[in-house]
């Protein structure tokens, strides 16, 4: 595998930055959520609103496509019983654990980052402070592999100076939060194909995690 490149990185993270980090992500929508007083969008309504797949959730994270229909009901069922819990929780990894711990089946690691995200922002939680660690998922992990050198893995959880190992603390410059820098692993093969929004990794034009439909390449990176 090649070396990890600085300069490959910086030019990948200042695209994000520039075509992302305040477009239309998950964190985004996830806080404006809670923001906007007049979405009338309560805790309840957004955990059925996201394991219905209803249209304007789906719009900005369609992560649970390919989730089974009876699955999300027993996600839907499982996290509302809990609100009284996961209103007394601290931190976006006790949030996590408790869903983890659900063990709803076919509910994998990226649906239960995706809803904790959500149910983070809910009870108060800044998604520009928690997560405090970057969660590794399938397009994560092959983010990180490609641009960290580091092994693949669909659980692990780094901290930014992890990530920074060798590359003369890139993430930790960038001041992008770890919810944003696990975003940009995910999608980061797709910002050199010219007018394509992508789906964690993988060119798409009419679906995936809604990068804005840019006209433009990253330069001087290593991807073709």
């Amino acid at each position: 595998m090649a070396k990890p490149s600085v300069k490959n990185v910086q030019n990948l993270l200042t695209f994000y930055r520039k075509n992302i980090l305040n477009g239309c992500n998950w964190i985004k929508f996830c806080k404006k959520c809670v923001i906007n007083k007049n979405s009338n969008i309560h805790i309840i309504d957004a955990i059925e609103r996201f394991c219905d797949k209803e249209k304007v959730f789906f719009r900005h994270n369609d992560h649970t496509r390919r989730v089974y229909k009876p699955a999300m009901k027993q996600l839907k069922k499982k996290v509302i019983s809990n609100i009284p819990k996961i209103k007394k929780l601290k931190t976006f990894d006790d949030i996590y654990i408790l869903i983890e711990n659900l063990k709803i089946y076919r509910i994998g690691s990226l649906t239960i980052y995706d809803i904790t995200l959500l149910l983070s922002a809910y009870i108060g939680l800044n998604l520009d402070k928690e997560p405090k660690y970057v969660y590794s998922h399938a397009g994560t992990s092959a983010g990180i592999n490609k641009l960290c050198g580091l092994p693949k893995s669909n659980t692990k959880k780094y901290t930014i100076k992890e990530l920074d190992k060798n590359l003369n603390n890139v993430f930790s410059l960038s001041k992008l939060s770890p919810a944003h820098l696990e975003h940009f692993f995910c999608i980061q093969n797709s910002f050199n194909k010219k007018g394509y929004l992508t789906s964690c990794g993988k060119g798409n034009k009419k679906r995936g995690c809604l990068v804005p439909n840019v006209h433009a390449s990253v330069t001087g990176t290593a991807f073709s």
